[in-house]
């Protein structure tokens, strides 16, 4: 998507300082909201523990083996969506504790747009809650804390360039996607998340995951992180491309019954037996709500930016490549 007749305001260096000023402001504002630890995070997992986000379930990871390891192969992160709980527990994080990280990650088979790379940076976070807390309240309550860290983000960037002026409402719009369903039956999933987003500016889309009462499914989740009724995606209107923008997945993460509930409702029962899986069953992880943040999304959104390129360095497909060029978007 190439915007008529596109002009950053910024140049490359001033991009990149901005993009780092963005980042720093942002960072230590989820840190003090949620009272986040910063800690180091893998860029890989040994493969068959499940420990790896398998996201939809259909993408592939990057795979490798290793001269010195005998054990099987190892894989690149898709995101580090179960790792972290495991985290929390090794750590001994207390309630109401969370740890956050600067993960990177490689997917191989993301579709290239102005959004989507196969290179993926987020802060992906993860908090400890107690089970009582396992509820929709909980959910909106942390979802209004990163809004609002997002909104003074975007405040302090038009502090520097007076030219980001601020878009974001003042407040969150919450609805369910059966609610979203019932709104707009004769549009998909995607037209209806285009369209309340269009009409609210910021919305976080919960429940995601499992069939509504058409026998559709919103969108597609791996059955064994988020709990599908306790979940949800920050949405934003992006006037620049003039469509919505996800900027973060979040939520409360499985127990033992909606674990095996969601695995038996995906076909993926086999996944059971391991290792991360069978430590929620025992109950050896702690009860926990998380997700990621996605860096290169944020600032391509604070930024007014037209396609994520301006923002990351990755690597493109030829006609990514010529259509960029010709629309006068300088990709890093």
């Amino acid at each position: 998507m190439i915007p008529e007749r596109y002009q950053s305001r910024l140049d490359r260096m001033e991009t990149a300082i901005a993009i780092q000023k963005t980042k720093s402001y942002f960072k230590t504002g989820l840190e003090k909201a949620l009272r986040l630890a910063e800690v180091s995070s893998p860029v890989m997992v040994k493969e068959g523990t499940g420990i790896n986000d398998n996201l939809n379930g259909t993408e592939r990871t990057v795979s490798f083996d290793v001269m010195d390891m005998k054990e099987g192969r190892v894989e690149i992160v898709q995101s580090l969506a179960k790792w972290k709980r495991s985290a929390l527990a090794q750590y001994g994080f207390k309630s109401g504790e969370g740890l956050y990280t600067d993960m990177k990650a490689v997917r191989r088979d993301e579709n290239m747009d102005n959004l989507h790379s196969i290179y993926v940076d987020q802060w992906d976070w993860e908090k400890v809650i107690c089970e009582d807390m396992r509820t929709l309240a909980t959910l909106e309550h942390e979802v209004v804390r990163i809004y609002d860290v997002i909104k003074s983000t975007e405040e302090y960037l038009y502090e520097l360039h007076p030219f980001l002026k601020p878009i974001l409402p003042e407040r969150i719009f919450f609805i369910t996607t059966q609610e979203l369903e019932d709104r707009f039956p004769s549009l998909t999933p995607k037209e209806r998340e285009n369209e309340i987003v269009r009409i609210h500016g910021a919305v976080f889309i919960m429940q995601i995951g499992g069939t509504m009462e058409s026998g559709q499914v919103h969108d597609g989740r791996s059955p064994d992180y988020d709990d599908w009724t306790l979940n949800g995606d920050i949405v934003l209107w992006y006037p620049v491309l003039n469509c919505a923008v996800e900027i973060s997945s979040m939520g409360i993460r499985v127990d033992a019954q909606s674990l095996c509930q969601q695995l038996l409702a995906s076909s993926r029962m086999e996944r059971l037996s391991l290792d991360f899986h069978q430590a929620v069953v025992k109950g050896e992880l702690p009860p926990t709500i998380g997700g990621g943040i996605g860096q290169s999304r944020l600032c391509m959104f604070l930024l007014r930016k037209a396609h994520i390129g301006e923002v990351q360095v990755s690597v493109w497909n030829e006609k990514t490549l010529k259509e960029c060029e010709e629309g006068n978007i300088p990709l890093l």
